[in-house]
């Protein structure tokens, strides 16, 4: 009975302000009405049938969308076969026996859009025709929903059409009887189901109490629709975690107790009264704390005290440090003080207590109990001051959480971090010493390829990304306390590891055999080596200018960043390669510079080298692009992660265990690449194409990255690419989608980067180099934290542009992803084009014919041709209309205009957006899109082939009305008809 219990409650909280009769009853008893004219006309044999029942279907929202286009096209392509199945159905005797046999009919139509579910709704409402109160609307997500919140399991998919019915119908069944047992306005089967549609489909409004409504979401299993959804856990000790969550839930939601199951504890009231009260000083001891706040509580009513025994659960539980005896002490002496009697700690709860812990809370847990709980009252506070809305992001998303409870006033860290890892604990982690977070995140953030910054939020998401790179690894909860991860970031310097590579061809000399017996590697420098170690770049500088005064400024640059990574940017611990013939020497950084002298070379530093050296064969991304850069030292700390786990897997292959050099770090994963998302049916609806095409560009965008979508005027390019991008990119990451349009004008300074003029200085206007869209996307798309996500440049107009003005160089890294170039403003930077920039070009071949393309740019594109009257955008229109409840004569009139143009004009085809606009739905819109639009489009297309009236002869909206034999009074009949 609990499965109707909560169902019965939240339908009387719904009923409270919901007119079932106006909102669900009405519209279907008006649409069975109509579906009886329609099975009317077809058993009299009228071929109007299916637009009369066509008509009622697209009035009300109780047939899937695609579903719905299917039928349509099975109307026209296969009517013959459509009229027997539905026929049949139709016939005396009517009943659910019946959608098996349909179902099985209309699969035979088109097996991969006409789907059980789909047939079984589709049943469904033809038998509203005969019998509206009995037989019900059908939407197989819903119920399947309804039917999980009673507790059970729908049948599957694969299970008979009327047997998933039946089910169905036996569920309502139930819902009325109890609801007319309850005195709900429940009459039959019809208002049961409208009842539960209201329960799956809607939203608490206003007047719902804010708890009731936050548990009535939390009940229905709502998701968080504006962004990611995040599971809150388990985390290190679920027990623990689980037992705390018992006392958190009701007390964020604003319900009772569970110590009681009667009183509400978390309110303003509760937490100021005892805030009032309590001492400001913190207790010495647990006896101490525990004679203090007697004294506190003395004359309090019920529900404060048992806050003060739920809050000192909350500051205890996951102790690891201190016993089950003395936690339940503490509170079962609080409980025994209430004034309505000794209150008793419920059983799990106490279960709970015997659970081992979640981390270690030293002497500060013990000593600042009383702070502890301090805050714990002024969170309560916060809580209750939030909007339902606040309140709703913080417990969808760990994140938003945090920021939640940094707003706590005076703050204390150790049991915030506490409370937050107990609210998310799959996110955030049981390290409660903030020194100790952030030396944690430092030691292992080179898995992640650098830190996201500093703050709080910051160093939990980078945290939480390098438990899941370990976790995925072990199989199990990274413990950061215990060994080998502790000793590890205890002792770690707190910069973050680098990586160098150093020629060993150094003066003419190979020094790789010297740098491994001395355990050393050196630079060659003629400068006084003392003078420059750690000095900065200026210094050095100035230094390579008065020795080396006879080569060119430039030379002087490069030598004088090489001495200056050597002597002052290696650091302890970064890791070192060195190439030598077929194999690459490793090792780590053992010391700071020196001036030595070995074969002319002054400048040395120590180095741990690993005995064996590593075959440089099949190395991995992006090391072989990184060993082709020019110069002495080159940092390949952007290969950090690539050369871990390669040094580690060469070395296991060759039969030895991994050794420890370079701080016996976790092995990370080799590439982080995006993972596109695939194409959702939602998509497709939205975009009125079919979802294996758009699957299709998806899987493209995999295997190229880089695609061009052409075809003429008005196939909506531009509209598919960028609602595309922007699936694949995320609603929440908006900013990873830029959109550019090239014009004949456009040059690469505009689309990469150049000078631009800057704000006068001395009166003198300079100039600065500004990046453009491109560079500006690249940036982001590189920076740490976003190497698996997906970022999007849509080029509109892409072949109006002088593309190879346009790309320069860029060409290069087109075809060649994993090189770098040198470019011509910044001529001392490498650039290479991140893996996760995909780019999505658009033409328009009325401007000018793809075969014009410059070859180098159609080597580097997929194209994918989006035309009216072949692949995903032939039936656009179709769609669109059908989707709007609009008859298909400005489909069938753009079929024909496209024909009349012929196979000769293919590149200049009419697409089906100049009609895709609610000005061009009725009689006068569609005139007014023929006349202003179409003909002066088509009279450009024939200029100097014909003349004006020759193109309005053979084009004009009359003419092919004419031939089609067709009339516009079709939209005007249905016009009146919607208006009736």
């Amino acid at each position: 009975m609990s499965g109707w219990n909560e169902i019965l409650r939240y339908s009387r909280l719904f009923l409270d302000h919901v007119d079932l009769y106006s909102e669900e009853r009405n519209y279907k008893l008006e649409f069975a009405k109509g579906a009886k004219v329609a099975r009317q006309q077809l058993m009299n044999g009228q071929q109007q049938w299916f637009e009369t029942l066509r008509r009622e279907i697209s009035k009300t929202n109780l047939v899937n969308q695609y579903f719905m286009m299917a039928l349509i096209r099975a109307s026209t392509e296969k009517p013959d076969a459509l009229r027997t199945a539905v026929l049949e159905f139709w016939a005396d005797p009517v009943s659910p026996a019946k959608l098996d046999k349909l179902e099985k009919n209309l699969r035979t139509l088109n097996p991969e859009r006409l789907s059980a579910g789909g047939a079984i709704g589709f049943g469904a409402l033809l038998l509203m025709a005969v019998y509206p109160t009995e037989y019900v609307p059908f939407r197989a997500r819903r119920t399947a929903e309804f039917i999980r919140l009673l507790g059970r399991e729908p049948l599957k998919s694969s299970a008979p059409a009327s047997a998933r019915y039946v089910q169905v119908l036996d569920t309502l069944d139930e819902l009325l009887e109890h609801s007319q047992s309850a005195g709900l306005p429940i009459q039959d089967r019809l208002d049961a189901q409208g009842l539960m549609w209201t329960l799956t489909n809607s939203d608490p409004d206003s007047t719902w109490p804010r708890e009731e409504a936050q548990a009535f979401r939390i009940w229905r299993g709502d998701k968080n629709s504006s962004g990611p959804t995040y599971a809150r856990g388990p985390g290190k000790s679920p027990a623990t975690e689980t037992a705390a969550w018992k006392i958190l839930e009701p007390g964020l939601l604003g319900s009772v107790s569970p110590i009681d199951g009667q009183t509400p504890t978390w309110t303003e009231t509760a937490s100021s009264s005892l805030l009032q009260t309590r001492e400001s000083q913190d207790a010495a001891d647990a006896g101490g704390f525990l004679n203090r706040l007697e004294v506190q509580l003395a004359e309090s009513s019920n529900d404060v005290y048992l806050l003060a025994a739920e809050m000192t659960y909350l500051q205890c539980i996951a102790l690891s440090n201190i016993g089950s005896v003395k936690k339940a002490e503490r509170i079962n002496t609080i409980l025994s003080w209430s004034p309505e009697g000794p209150a008793e700690l419920p059983h799990d709860l106490k279960e709970a207590l015997e659970t081992p812990g979640s981390f270690h809370g030293g002497m500060g847990f013990n000593m600042h109990i009383a702070a502890h709980i301090g805050w714990l009252l002024r969170f309560v506070k916060h809580i209750r001051s939030l909007s339902q809305t606040e309140l709703d992001a913080a417990l969808t998303s760990p994140w938003e959480w945090m920021n939640l409870t940094a707003a706590v006033p005076d703050d204390v860290p150790a049991i915030r971090y506490a409370i937050d890892y107990l609210v998310w604990p799959n996110y955030l982690q049981p390290i409660v010493a903030k020194e100790d977070r952030k030396k944690i995140r430092d030691a292992f953030v080179h898995l992640l390829g650098g830190a996201r910054g500093n703050t709080e939020l910051d160093i939990a998401q980078d945290l939480y990304d390098i438990r899941q790179i370990h976790d995925g690894e072990s199989g199990q909860y990274t413990e950061w306390y215990g060994e080998p991860y502790k000793s590890q970031w205890q002792n770690f310097a707190g910069t973050v590891r680098k990586a160098w590579l150093v020629r060993q061809a150094q003066a003419g000399n190979p020094m790789a055999e010297t740098w491994q017996a001395e355990g050393i590697v050196t630079l060659p420098a003629q400068t006084p080596g003392q003078d420059i170690i750690g000095q900065d770049f200026e210094t050095v500088l100035a230094a390579v200018k008065d020795v080396y005064g006879h080569i060119n400024l430039a030379d002087q640059k490069d030598k004088a960043k090489e001495l200056h990574r050597f002597a002052s940017q290696m650091d302890d611990g970064d890791l070192v390669i060195a190439p030598w013939e077929e194999v690459l020497l490793v090792g780590t950084i053992d010391s700071e510079a020196y001036v030595g002298d070995f074969h002319g070379n002054k400048l040395c530093r120590a180095v741990d080298w690993h005995p064996d050296a590593v075959p440089n064969a099949d190395l991995p991304d992006p090391l072989p692009r990184l060993l082709g850069e020019p110069g002495g030292i080159v940092d390949v700390t952007e290969a950090l992660l690539a050369i871990d786990t390669w040094r580690k897997r060469s070395i296991t292959n060759n039969g030895e265990n991994p050794d420890s050099s370079g701080g016996g770090t976790l092995t990370p994963r080799l590439d982080v690449m995006p993972q596109l998302k695939n194409a959702s049916d939602e998509l497709a609806t939205k975009l009125y194409v079919e979802r294996p095409d758009l699957q299709e560009m998806i899987d493209l965008l995999r295997t190229r990255r880089q695609i061009v979508l052409y075809g003429p005027p008005g196939t909506g390019k531009t509209f598919i690419g960028k609602h595309l991008a922007r699936y694949l990119a995320g609603t929440e990451h908006a900013e990873h989608v830029q959109i550019v349009q090239f014009h004949p004008s456009y040059s690469y300074e505009d689309f990469f980067e150049g000078f631009r003029p800057s704000a006068p200085a001395n009166g003198q206007v300079g100039f600065e180099l500004q990046p453009g869209p491109l560079r500006r996307l690249a940036k982001l798309a590189s920076q740490p934290g976003n190497e698996d996500k997906p970022f999007f440049l849509l080029i509109d107009e892409m072949n109006r542009g002088n593309l190879a003005k346009v790309f320069g160089e860029l060409y290069f890294l087109l075809e060649y992803r994993k090189d770098s170039i040198r470019l011509q403003y910044s001529p001392d930077e490498e650039f290479t084009l991140p893996p996760n920039l995909f780019i999505i070009g658009t033409m328009n071949t009325a401007d000018r014919s793809i075969a014009m393309v410059d070859a180098a740019i159609r080597r580097r594109f997929a194209f994918v041709e989006l035309h009216p009257q072949d692949g995903m955008v032939k039936d656009v229109l179709g769609r669109f209309l059908a989707a709007n409840g609009r008859p298909a004569l400005a489909a069938d009139l753009l079929d024909a205009l496209n024909e009349e143009l012929g196979s000769d004009k293919r590149d200049l085809a009419v697409g089906p957006s100049y009609f895709m606009k609610d000005d061009a739905l009725d009689a006068p819109g569609l005139r007014r899109v023929w006349k202003y639009e179409l003909l002066p489009l088509l009279e450009e297309y024939h200029f100097g082939e014909l003349d004006r009236e020759q193109v309005h002869e053979r084009f004009s909206l009359d003419a092919l009305l004419l031939g089609m034999d067709r009339s516009l009074d079709e939209l005007q009949f249905l016009d009146d008809v919607d208006a009736d």
